[in-house]
């Protein structure tokens, strides 16, 4: 790998800059690659560099990093640690964009341990900070993460109108994926909230912006929590509907997981209107599809055929 080469030249001849570029450089590349104990390694080296060369603002930016690496090593009290540190410095640099970014660091954290109330509190500070400084990419974002907090506690109710804020910025700044996400988001709320029919709404919006911007994995999603809207609603056969619009994307973009999903929420649909032979060669589908990825879900759906067999006789 180049940037290890570089690396290890850097080092041999003593030149710290070299080195501090290269190895950051290669913990970016480990970290997108998945490998977070590597991008861990690399990002340590970087502060330690970074002390030695008296760079302040790049150590907090490593630091940064390296609590990632520890979040997705699942090693929270560590990636805490590193978040606080990055708050600190990144408040005494006067640097908001990575001041909010630890911010909301901690705030996923807190939520990722069930403490939503610091996760919410941590979230509004992230906004507030953003309203301060006019970053309007930043408050999009800050507003997702504190209505998820919120829908997360069990607080649909004070979701909304952050979402809805979220929807009504995202529109008329043109930026799309956070108007998809919002729809989404407002969809679950209103769901959590009792309201399928509104909450249908949100969803049937959600499909259309994700055609729009070719995202496959959100109108996956929008259309089966429609579907599920649907149901809730008892309109089962346009929930089934929903559900075969859903396999029959997963299949186009060969998301056999989805695609397992979709069948199995249709063979519910379709027993629940005593459709029994037709629920049982769905869920089949499913169980095989489900076993040959080896997904945990395969026991349910087996559950599910064996009984369902059993009354079929």
């Amino acid at each position: 790998m180049v940037h290890r080469m570089t690396t290890e030249k850097a080092r041999a001849v003593g030149d710290r800059e070299k080195e501090l570029d290269a190895v950051t450089s290669l913990g970016s590349i480990y970290a997108q690659l998945g490998r977070p104990q590597d991008a861990l390694d690399c990002y340590s080296r970087g502060a330690e560099l970074c002390r030695e060369l008296g760079d302040v603002h790049q150590e907090g930016s490593c630091i940064g990093n390296m609590g990632l690496a520890y979040q997705n090593l699942g090693q929270l009290d560590e990636a805490e640690a590193c978040f606080e540190k990055v708050l600190v410095v990144m408040r005494d640099e006067g640097d908001t964009a990575r001041e909010g970014f630890a911010l909301a660091s901690l705030g996923h954290i807190a939520e990722k341990r069930g403490d939503y109330t610091r996760a919410i509190e941590l979230h509004e500070e992230h906004l507030k900070l953003n309203l301060e400084h006019g970053n309007e990419a930043g408050e999009l974002l800050a507003l997702a993460h504190l209505g998820e907090a919120h829908l997360a506690s069990g607080q649909p109710a004070e979701a909304v109108p952050r979402f809805e804020r979220q929807l009504k910025l995202s529109g008329s700044s043109g930026n799309m994926p956070s108007e998809t996400h919002a729809l989404g988001n407002l969809g679950r709320s209103y769901r959590a909230l009792g309201n399928p029919d509104k909450a249908a709404e949100y969803f049937a919006r959600q499909i259309e912006a994700a055609h729009l911007l070719k995202d496959a994995q959100s109108g996956l999603f929008a259309m089966g929590q429609l579907g599920q809207c649907h149901q809730d609603a008892n309109r089962t056969w346009k929930a089934v509907e929903c559900f075969d619009d859903q396999l029959k994307l997963a299949r186009q973009i060969g998301d056999q997981l989805a695609e397992a999903q979709a069948l199995r929420s249709a063979a519910r649909a379709v027993k629940s209107l005593g459709r029994l032979p037709d629920a049982i060669t769905r869920v089949s589908a499913a169980v095989a599809i489900l076993d040959s990825i080896g997904s945990p879900e395969a026991g349910e759906a087996r559950a599910d055929l064996d009984q369902w067999r059993q009354l079929q006789g």
